[in-house]
């Protein structure tokens, strides 16, 4: 076994979302333009990447659906301001990048509220809740005739290059405690004359364990817990140093994609047949060598015998102490 210690190399943190935009090039006579675009449904069990507003409850539901099987279920409980849910993240703008956006709004009330409506920010690439201004949306709320489609194109502004990045709302605007909508089938496309780094990000599939690490100290034992998983299946826990993605593909019955570039099988630890109890829980000890303090590591599990879905934990970053 390589023990992650002994790596010389140090990780940088990085934002982990979700899947990037396909690329298209179109070449014209003067001068080349890029696109991107993607959509998302709710059919990867995923909510948000954020919300603005305490009293703002979301859910993956199945009760309305545009298309597919689900949707997002927004809750405004206690009535105040105007609760927003993030559902698109755009990184690396440049000035001059256009944005057109937009998706689906459920409601039964026409002429009254609660209602719908899209609307933007500014934020920089590295956070997703990294505010850095309004960017406005399209006056028009969702009309209560059931599903109806909001859409809006926004112009990039870096403000002197303070930000780079676009986040995109749904809002949601109340007149009874309690009231809700619901959001599906966003769409999102950017063109640009210049860029070729813009990544657009939906929400990503819940984790489906829950692992937690503690005492990650040098020359101590460190505890690594695992929690959710099916009781009497077997758990694999893996590190490494560069957040990235690792396909393994039914390798001794596991198949996942970790976020963790490298993943082998000699950078498990805590062995390949340690199995989750009666409560789905798993536990293991870990001693971290002296000269292991100050080293950032990246920890990952998922659970053996789901192909050919996945069901593994967040990657999580933690320095050695």
């Amino acid at each position: 076994m390589e023990p992650f210690w002994e790596r010389k190399m140090i990780m940088r943190k990085s934002l982990i979302l979700g899947s990037a935009a396909a690329i298209g090039m179109v070449v014209g006579s003067a001068s080349a333009q890029f696109n991107y675009n993607d959509s998302y449904g709710w059919e990867n069990g995923g909510t948000t990447l954020g919300q603005f507003g305490d009293n703002l409850t979301v859910e993956n539901s199945s009760e309305q659906a545009n298309s597919g099987a689900s949707s997002l279920k927004m809750i405004e409980s206690p009535l105040n301001g105007t609760p927003q849910a993030y559902l698109a993240f755009v990184q690396n703008l440049i000035d001059g990048d256009q944005i057109t956006a937009g998706f689906w709004v459920y409601d039964t009330t026409p002429g009254t509220n609660p209602s719908g409506r899209i609307w933007g920010h500014y934020a920089t690439s590295d956070d997703v809740n990294n505010y850095k201004g309004s960017a406005s949306g399209n006056s028009t709320y969702s009309d209560g005739n059931g599903w109806s489609y909001l859409e809006w194109t926004w112009t990039f502004d870096s403000a002197t290059n303070t930000r780079d990045a676009f986040v995109l709302e749904a809002r949601i605007y109340s007149g009874t405690d309690g009231d809700f909508i619901y959001i599906d089938d966003v769409t999102v496309d950017v063109t640009s004359d210049t860029n070729e780094n813009v990544v657009i990000n939906f929400p990503v599939t819940p984790p489906c364990l829950d692992l937690n690490v503690t005492n990650l100290v040098a020359g101590q034992i460190s505890t690594f817990d695992i929690a959710n998983g099916t009781p009497n299946a077997k758990v694999v826990t893996v590190y490494g140093f560069v957040p990235g993605t690792t396909n393994v593909n039914n390798v001794a019955g596991y198949c996942a994609s970790f976020g963790i570039k490298g993943v082998k099988q000699n950078r498990v630890i805590g062995g390949l047949n340690r199995t989750f109890d009666a409560n789905g829980d798993a536990t293991f000890d870990l001693n971290i060598p002296l000269n292991a303090q100050g080293k950032d590591v990246l920890f990952q599990s998922a659970e053996n015998g789901t192909c050919p879905d996945e069901c593994t934990s967040d990657v999580i970053t933690m320095t050695v102490g």
